[in-house]
């Protein structure tokens, strides 16, 4: 049965900086980086009104944590404040209020510590505008699932590898270009400007 999420997507260089950061974490995962706000839900619903909440909002993506979630799997994340998430929050099946961006999730907990501990020790705070709410489908067939896509020449040059071979490249490689792509928001969050790459 398709499950309907309402999330806000990140787009533009932060956008492909996290999407890069999921496929080397997991090349197998099937979204690209966002914050889910409302759902699960049957079918789709009018959001309109939760929209008005959320567009043009500036939010903040500041802090590394993780969590186990109930599927019993991992969940390493990047923290999010300042958007007005709990007067739009709706997500029943996790009723704590911590607004992410899931980076790994998975049940290799080994994994979880090395990608924890390597993006934790990057003290990033990046800004971030709001377009707005966008419909997430998931456990349906042809549903939002797709390859996460990125600007991969802009990546291959942060991160030191050639992010068109990510499935290939041993773990020991992908930790070390998630490690250079923290490092580079870091240098993004201390900038106005994108930092030369």
């Amino acid at each position: 049965m398709a499950r309907i999420f309402y999330v806000v997507r990140l787009k533009g260089v932060i956008g492909d900086c996290l999407n890069a950061i999921r496929v080397f974490a997991n090349p197998a995962v099937k979204h690209s980086a966002h914050i889910t706000v409302r759902g699960p839900y049957e079918k789709e619903i009018e959001i309109g009104p939760t929209n008005a909440v959320v567009s043009e909002a500036s939010l903040v993506i500041k802090g590394v944590g993780r969590f186990s979630n109930l599927a019993g799997g991992d969940v390493i994340y990047f923290a999010c404040e300042g958007l007005d998430f709990a007067r739009v929050w709706w997500k029943p099946d996790y009723p704590a209020f911590v607004p992410h961006v899931t980076v790994y999730h998975g049940s290799d907990r080994k994994w979880a510590e090395w990608i924890y501990r390597i993006a934790s020790k990057h003290p990033f705070c990046l800004s971030y505008r709001v377009d707005s709410l966008e419909t997430l489908i998931a456990g349906q067939e042809g549903g939002d699932a797709a390859p996460v896509l990125f600007d991969e020449e802009m990546i291959s040059r942060i991160a030191g590898e050639d992010a068109r071979k990510i499935k290939s490249l041993p773990a020991l490689h992908r930790l070390g270009a998630i490690d250079r792509v923290c490092r580079y928001l870091v240098a993004l969050s201390d900038s106005t400007e994108s930092p030369r790459i």
